[in-house]
């Protein structure tokens, strides 16, 4: 569901912090809070006390680093710890990796079946994959076995919220939102659920994301900038403010140059909804609003246009980009730029194609862009393994068929054939594969 709702917004999913301040070595693990009238405690089953720092640095977006940090010391130390197991697993939930999260975590209850806190974790999982029946069941049963547990109550209130999206649900999710004495982390899976409930207007969207603004958390204050410029721009028609909102992210100098990219590529888009409004195509009369557009982004519009083509809300744009070249064209060779990139292994080209909107998995002599450059034949690894990074980043399969026909796959041929890949290129393909969840029988050693 988190992913569904950041795709929706234009925006990859993100799970990153900013750099950690002093204060996340001070952080009390133990506070109470007020949550709808109840003195609550967050994660109480956590018995020790490094667990429970550890799990409150992880509530606190700008120490997920410092925590992430403090847990690998201490797994190293005590591998069969079950507390820093769930420690575990809950850092890889929160960064984005849900799959890898439950596939922990299933591990974990068939040792210890009775770990509160496994359970809770587990249910918001299910409930992140709209699996509502069997997360209620399970946060029923860990709310009734430990009623002060502040993440039970939470994801039991997320589970009446969806089932009810027309009831006092949408309420309690922003109050939740609102409050500052929560964990970080409880007030943005909040707001993301608020985004996801479908009976939500318009302004309701706006508030939840102008709300996310107030604090700091796992998704990085420039990314959420991008999110509501973006909704303002293209949904409320405010693209004065989105601008504004955008020129924040370019200026800021801690903003990734991803985030740069991306807020400079909406505010060109920002000038041609602006020049739309004029006349649907280019004209002498929004002349001025197309150049500024073009000068956002330096000249290139292939990017700007493959976003435009990519996404039908945007449909009403497609004339001004009527001459920028469609960055899955095949040339005479039959290849697509992408293809042609990943063949000559040049990197650069290679991410200017998925800027400008390739299909990443497009058809590349036989196959898909992945597998060529692994059956290219061993050596050149160095000028490999940036595109091939740039390739799963952009959410290639990683383990598509060698060619049609063949009994190989790009991971058992990389594994099994082919010199120096298994040290190059196969770590990259495992951790991927991992995260989209494919078989382990599937996942070459």
């Amino acid at each position: 569901m988190f992913a569904l709702c950041l795709l929706a917004l234009g925006m990859p999913p993100v799970a990153f912090a900013q750099d950690a301040p002093a204060s996340c070595s001070q952080v009390q693990p133990d506070a109470a809070v007020t949550f709808f009238g109840k003195k609550l405690v967050d994660t109480p089953s956590l018995k020790s006390a490094q667990a429970r720092r550890i799990n409150a640095q992880m509530g606190l977006g700008e120490c997920l680093l410092t925590a992430r940090a403090s847990l690998g010391a201490l797994i190293a130390e005590d591998p069969e710890d079950a507390e820093l197991a769930y420690l575990d697993a809950r850092s890889d939930a929160l960064a984005g990796e849900g799959e890898v999260a439950e596939r922990k975590l299933q591990a974990l209850l068939e040792a210890q079946p009775g770990m509160h806190a496994a359970r809770v974790l587990q249910a918001g999982l299910l409930l992140d994959r709209e699996q509502r029946v069997q997360s209620r069941a399970l946060l029923v049963e860990a709310s009734a076995s430990q009623p002060g547990d502040l993440r039970a109550a939470f994801q039991l209130l997320r589970v009446n919220a969806l089932d009810e999206p027309k009831g006092k649900g949408v309420g309690e999710l922003f109050q939740v939102l609102r409050d500052d004495a929560l964990p970080p982390d409880l007030r943005e899976t909040a707001q993301v659920t608020l985004l996801y409930i479908t009976a939500l207007d318009l302004g309701q969207k706006e508030a939840a994301l102008r709300e996310s603004l107030r604090f700091e958390s796992q998704t990085p204050r420039w990314d959420k900038a991008n999110n509501l410029a973006r909704l303002l721009a293209e949904e409320s028609g405010k693209t004065g403010e989105a601008r504004t909102h955008l020129q924040s992210v370019i200026a800021e100098s801690s903003a990734t140059p991803e985030a740069q990219s991306f807020a400079r590529l909406l505010m060109a888009e920002t000038w041609l909804l602006d020049a739309a409004k004029i006349d649907p195509a280019p004209s002498t009369r929004n002349a001025d609003l197309v150049a500024k557009a073009s000068a956002q982004v330096n000249g290139n519009l292939v990017p700007l246009a493959g976003r435009i083509r990519k996404y039908h809300d945007l449909s009403a744009l497609r004339p001004f980009v009527a001459g920028v070249k469609d960055a899955d064209e095949r040339g005479s060779d039959g290849l697509t730029g992408l293809c042609r990139a990943t063949q000559l292994l040049d990197v650069e080209r290679v991410r200017e194609a998925l800027a400008a909107g390739a299909a990443v998995d497009a058809e590349c002599s036989g196959s898909t862009a992945l597998a060529f450059l692994v059956r290219q034949g061993p050596g050149f690894y160095e000028r490999k393994r940036p595109i091939l990074q740039a390739l799963l980043e952009a959410g290639a399969a990683p383990n598509p068929k060698l060619y049609p026909g063949s009994s190989y796959t790009a991971m058992s041929f990389c594994a099994e054939a082919l010199p120096g890949c298994q040290d190059a290129l196969l770590p990259m393909l495992n951790t991927y594969a991992v995260r989209r969840g494919l078989p382990a029988a599937d996942i070459p050693k």
